[in-house]
């Protein structure tokens, strides 16, 4: 069995059948471990949502990225600071600066490292809200060229 990165798995069918009733030995947990990676992946994604469909210039998410992964990015800067709303729940609904939050949703799915939403969240301007934006959508995802 191989593990990839964002939880994903893998299985290699020659080798469950090879491997007979040994290869469920252990399985339980390791399923649990990566259910519970995904929906906690789910549950973050979920969490942020925007106030736009689709991003105006899907290749400056690249720009961003690289930023960001060189410790350039500046999330204290004005042209850096992200912003919305966040409602009791804690769901986060961007305003501005989809893109960045793209660029780092984007590294979080194919490394792992959360740091980049948390910067974001962390330095945004948010103003506080009692319910849930009704019209709010998804946080918009780039296709895969």
């Amino acid at each position: 069995m191989r593990v990839l990165k964002a939880g994903k798995l893998i299985f290699d069918l020659v080798g469950l059948f090879a491997g007979g009733a040994g290869i469920a030995k252990g399985s339980s947990q390791l399923i649990a471990k990566t259910s519970a990676k995904i929906a906690t992946r789910n549950k973050l994604i979920s969490s942020i949502k925007s106030g736009q469909v689709g991003l105006g210039d899907p290749d400056v998410v690249d720009l961003i990225k690289a930023d960001m992964l060189k410790n350039f990015y500046s999330y204290k800067a004005p042209s850096g600071i992200i912003a919305g709303y966040v409602d009791k729940k804690g769901v986060y609904y961007v305003t501005e600066g989809n893109h960045r939050m793209v660029a780092a949703v984007e590294i979080y799915n194919e490394t792992g490292e959360i740091k980049y939403i948390n910067q974001l969240l962390d330095n945004g301007n948010w103003t506080k809200i009692d319910n849930p934006i009704v019209d709010s959508k998804p946080l918009p995802v780039r296709k895969i060229k």
